[in-house]
């Protein structure tokens, strides 16, 4: 029972004194795209769990991750008052919506993150690894959310697209990866 165990016994439990790093992710199912996004799910409340364990355990940094719907519930409501909740105990936060894909997974996948820190700085997201390489004129994603391998376009193609000259592909900005697919990753 998630409401009857305290930061403390959890402190217990893994053999700690204390704790640097929180990272968690309560399901908010009212935020997915996915699912049936039903109000009344109490796992809708496991983020008031999140800040409870953060008041207890009072990490150094941490990190809450979560669908990016987070963000339109009550028109950014939600997010607001996680993140005045979070400095109210003493954190600065910064948060934003990362693709998994920019950061080499093979998969688009976009998520809510949000850092949190008590050391006196301001803490950042990553800047991207990886992006995008398809020609935003020409190549057309399936409705999957899975990267394909580059594919070259035929010669046909080639005078259909003035701006990657039929190859499907874009130049990517200075130090970016192309986007990776499942073969890529594995080999």
């Amino acid at each position: 029972d998630h409401e009857a165990t305290s930061g403390t016994e959890l402190l217990r439990l893994a053999g700690l004194g204390s704790v640097d790093v929180l990272i968690g992710g309560p399901s908010c199912q009212r935020d997915s795209t996915i699912g049936k996004r039903i109000e009344e799910d109490s796992r809708n409340r496991l983020f008031i769990e999140y800040i409870r364990i953060v008041r207890e355990l009072q990490p150094r940094w941490l990190l809450f991750e979560n669908a990016r719907g987070m963000l339109l519930y009550g028109k950014g409501r939600f997010i607001r008052s996680l993140q005045e909740e979070l400095e109210a105990l003493g954190y600065s936060v910064t948060w934003g919506v990362l693709n998994a894909a920019d950061f080499g997974v093979p998969q688009r996948r976009h998520r809510l993150l949000l850092v949190g820190t008590r050391d006196g700085i301001t803490p950042s997201l990553p800047s991207p690894t990886h992006g995008d390489p398809r020609c935003v004129e020409c190549s057309r994603p399936d409705a999957s959310n899975r990267i394909r391998a580059a594919e070259r376009r035929t010669a046909g193609d080639a005078s259909e697209c003035s701006t990657c000259g039929g190859t499907g592909r874009q130049p990517l900005k200075a130090g970016l990866r192309p986007w990776v697919s499942i073969g890529e990753a594995i080999g």
